[in-house]
C-alpha cells in the first residue's frame, strides 16, 4: 500500500513539475515578445520625419522652396520651347507679301500679284513676290524668318509691254486657269512648279510649268488676254 502512495506522489510531483515548467516558459515568451514589440514602437516613433517639430515658418518656407523650384524648372522648358520655335519660325505668304506692298508703299487693292513663291538661296528660305500696277513691275525677295527684304526692284510696264494698252494685266490665278483650261485639267489635278510674268518681244507673258498624272506642261500665256501662245506636254 505504501509503495502505490508512493508512486501516485511521484505522479503528481511529475505534473506539477511539467504543468510548472510550460506556465514558466510560455511567460518567458510573452515578456520577450511584448519587450520586442514596445522596441518597435519605440524605433517607429524615433523615426518619424523631423518635421514634426519644425517650427510652422521653417516648414512654409521648405515647401516655398520647393514650389519655386519646380517653377523655375518649368520656366526655363519654356522659355527653351519658345527659342526654338522662333529659331525656326516663318513669317508666312501673306505676311511677306504685306511687307513687299509697305516697302513699296502701296494696298493690296492697288496691285496685282503675279508671283508668289517660296525658294531657297545657300539655305536660306525666302519668298519670291511679285506684283504689278497700271504703270510698273515690283520683284521682290523676303526673308521668310523675319520679313527682312533681300531684294527690292521696280520697272516701268509702259516702256516694256505692246500689250498693256489693251487691257489690265490679269494675275497669277486667272493664267493658271486658262493654262488649266487649255489642257482639259481641273484645278485639284495639277501642281505647279513654276508661275512668272516675263516680258518678251515687248509682250508681258506669263510662263507657267506643272504636272499632272506624270506628264509635265509648259505654258506661255498672254498677260492680258489669256490667250494660250506656246504649249508643250512631255512624259516624265
Amino acid at each position: 500500500m505504501m509503495r502505490g502512495l508512493c508512486r501516485r506522489y511521484r505522479r503528481v510531483l511529475i505534473c506539477s513539475f511539467v504543468i510548472a515548467t510550460v506556465l514558466l516558459a510560455g511567460c518567458s515568451g510573452s515578456g520577450q515578445e511584448s519587450q520586442q514589440a514596445e522596441g518597435q514602437m519605440k524605433e517607429g516613433t524615433e523615426e518619424e520625419p523631423v518635421k514634426r517639430d519644425m517650427p510652422p515658418g521653417e516648414q512654409m518656407q521648405e515647401s516655398a522652396s520647393g514650389e519655386q523650384a519646380t517653377k523655375d524648372t518649368v520656366a526655363e522648358g519654356n522659355g527653351q520651347a519658345a527659342v526654338t520655335q522662333a529659331d525656326s519660325g516663318d513669317i508666312g505668304l501673306e505676311s511677306a507679301k504685306l511687307a513687299a506692298l509697305q516697302n513699296a508703299g502701296l494696298e493690296a487693292n492697288d496691285v496685282t500679284f503675279v508671283k508668289e513663291k517660296m525658294d531657297y538661296d545657300d539655305g536660306r528660305a525666302e519668298y519670291d513676290i511679285e506684283f504689278v500696277t497700271d504703270s510698273t513691275k515690283y520683284e521682290y525677295e523676303v526673308k521668310a524668318d523675319d520679313g527682312k527684304i533681300l531684294k527690292a526692284e521696280q520697272e516701268p510696264i509702259t516702256r516694256l509691254m505692246a500689250n498693256t494698252g489693251t487691257g489690265d494685266i490679269l494675275g497669277a490665278e486667272d493664267a493658271k486657269a486658262a493654262a488649266l483650261s487649255h489642257a482639259g485639267l481641273a484645278e485639284g489635278q495639277a501642281i505647279f512648279s513654276k508661275v512668272e510674268l516675263e516680258e518678251d518681244d515687248g509682250r508681258m507673258e506669263y510662263e507657267l510649268e506643272f504636272y499632272s498624272e506624270g506628264k509635265e506642261y509648259s505654258y506661255k500665256v498672254d498677260a492680258v488676254s489669256g490667250e494660250v501662245l506656246e504649249m508643250e506636254m512631255e512624259y516624265e
